[in-house]
């Protein structure tokens, strides 16, 4: 469940290319299908998990939307006025949505550890089998680095892209020179993602260690998973930043009209989802 919200607070407020209002409106509805495909859940679980994610999410949009959309504002002015990005600007940044993203997954805490108490035997093994089947997907990318370098080459550059429109030849030579580089550490997450479902596999028999251990994920994720993962998470992330400071120094003059044009979208929709306005695209 940490997964699924998590790919969903990615997708609303750090995604350029995607509409606040239409992942508001669907995301309870999406992670609760994901959820029944990971652990077979009952109507009764379907129908608590739903409303509960309403709520959390209203609850996001209300509190976290503004935070974000203040961040992006400080990101327009400086795409106003600065001549040249370093690397402190952009590390400060990234703090600050880092800190938005955490703070958004703690929401979710209490749904999560309400879903987990429910859970049968039955529904922990629906849940291994599917993990085992997402780790072999992950188990591929490492015994292929060419697939992996490709895949992350064409997700960064769809991700870059979304913000300031397509990039110049020399941009994708530097961006393919940093996949190339920079395969990303796939054999060490499947080490942490084995380590936390064991964890919860071994929580999971007694229900207040099993609800302890959730919220826990929820609360302080960071504390919980593998050391070499995190460590070589940090290495890449800041083998990154510098490649952002590169790209930041190298866009054109239409490139920054697009990331400011990006940008004003993007405010403008945190701040009508925070006050409750629609807007219609269908």
């Amino acid at each position: 469940m940490k997964i699924l919200i998590a790919l969903f607070i990615l997708i609303i407020t750090f995604q350029s290319c995607s509409r606040i209002d239409v992942a508001t409106s669907f995301a309870d509805i999406y992670i609760t299908n994901q959820l029944d495909k990971y652990f077979d859940i009952n109507s009764l679980q379907s129908q608590f998990t739903r409303q509960n994610l309403k709520k959390d999410i209203m609850s996001i949009r209300h509190i976290l939307f503004p935070k974000a959309a203040d961040e992006l504002e400080k990101v327009l002015k400086e795409t106003e006025g600065i001549k040249t990005w370093n690397r402190n600007l952009i590390l400060a940044h990234e703090k600050t949505m880092k800190e938005i993203f955490y703070n958004a997954l703690r929401v979710f805490e209490h749904s999560a550890v309400g879903l987990a108490f429910q859970l049968s035997d039955d529904q922990l093994k629906s849940f291994r089998k599917e993990f085992n089947k997402k780790t072999e997907d992950i188990q591929d990318l490492v015994d292929d680095p060419g697939k992996s370098r490709e895949k992350r080459y064409d997700k960064l550059r769809k991700y870059i892209e979304g913000w300031i429109g397509n990039l110049t030849l020399e941009q994708k030579k530097d961006l393919r020179n940093f996949c190339q580089l920079n395969v990303f550490p796939y054999r060490e997450q499947i080490k942490n993602r084995e380590k936390l479902v064991n964890d919860f596999v071994a929580a999971f028999p007694d229900k207040e260690k099993r609800k302890k251990y959730v919220s826990e994920l929820f609360l302080n994720y960071e504390e919980l998973r593998d050391a070499d993962y995190t460590k070589v998470v940090l290495a890449d992330q800041d083998k990154f930043i510098d490649l952002l400071v590169k790209l930041a120094n190298e866009m054109n003059e239409d490139q920054v009209k697009h990331l400011q044009s990006t940008l004003k979208d993007r405010i403008q929709q945190l701040r009508d989802s925070a006050e409750g306005k629609k807007r219609h695209f269908f």
